[in-house]
């Protein structure tokens, strides 16, 4: 087995378990009642055995058809930052399971382990994975992940991605009534939650900016044509503000999302 150690974020071995970036996450499965441990299969990638690690975290009942939702990150090897924002809410979720409440969680923190080792955007067989969903792919990271996203029939699907010369976190909705919902309600107070940086530094959180989504790019989307169509948000987290303000904003932004969605959902039912 290949070893190596580049930085924080960085391979310990080839078994996700062994990742840094996860090990909060898979200690915090050994005692949950919420959450559990899932890896997809494995398979062979540059001479190297792999599996894209998968958590379910199973909220509390709260007496209707729980709501299926996926949350994605790590398609590009040189993007940490979606794969720490994402360990960081779900650990934040296990802390207080009611946030969940009525929520069937399906959380994929590293879709492309083979890059992630070399560090490098795509994947041990050169594929951007976002470049060949529902394209016939024969990639087994691609085929994964499609199978994952066709047979669970999402409610909604959150992707997480970096822009590195940012410095405002970008959230963008897909699925007219509920984007109009949510940019009408939920982050009306978004900079609450986000206050304006005036002034840029380590204590700043990044400034939000807000659009709909009108066609895919670098995310995980439902397969083309689908009926129920998902809600579907993208969180492009800015890769110059601080680790610490990232994971904090994405994991407010999330859990705002998904009461959202909650209300929403209620709100419908009993009209």
């Amino acid at each position: 087995m290949r070893t190596v150690v580049k930085n924080q974020y960085q391979v310990v071995s080839n078994e996700p378990h062994e990742w840094p970036l996860l090990a909060a996450l898979d200690r915090a499965c050994v005692d949950s009642v919420n959450l559990l441990r899932k890896p997809l299969p494995s398979f062979e990638a540059g001479g190297n055995e792999f599996y894209i690690s998968r958590y379910l975290f199973v909220g509390p009942r709260g007496g209707a058809e729980p709501i299926r939702v996926g949350l994605f990150t790590g398609l590009h090897g040189d993007e940490p930052e979606g794969t720490a924002a994402l360990v960081e809410f779900a650990l934040a979720l296990e802390k207080s399971p009611e946030l969940a409440r009525n929520y069937f969680l399906f959380l994929y923190p590293m879709l492309n382990p083979s890059g992630f080792a070399a560090l490098t955007r795509l994947t041990a067989d050169g594929v951007n994975i976002a470049n060949e969903l529902w394209r016939n792919s024969t990639s087994v990271e691609v085929q994964q992940i499609q199978s994952e996203v066709w047979m669970h029939a999402f409610d909604g699907i959150v992707s997480l991605r970096t822009d590195a010369s940012a410095e405002e976190l970008r959230i963008e909705v897909g699925g007219p009534i509920f984007a109009r919902h949510l940019f009408g309600n939920g982050l009306a107070h978004a900079q609450d939650i986000l206050p304006q940086a005036i002034h840029s530094g380590p204590e700043a959180l990044p400034r939000l900016k807000s659009a709909l989504l009108e066609k895919p790019n670098e995310l995980i989307r439902a397969a083309p044509g689908v009926k129920p169509r998902p809600f579907e948000i993208v969180l492009t987290i800015p890769g110059r503000a601080a680790g610490l303000q990232q994971r904090a904003a994405v994991a407010l932004l999330i859990q705002r999302a998904l009461t959202d969605y909650r209300d929403f959902i209620s709100y419908g039912a009993n009209l």
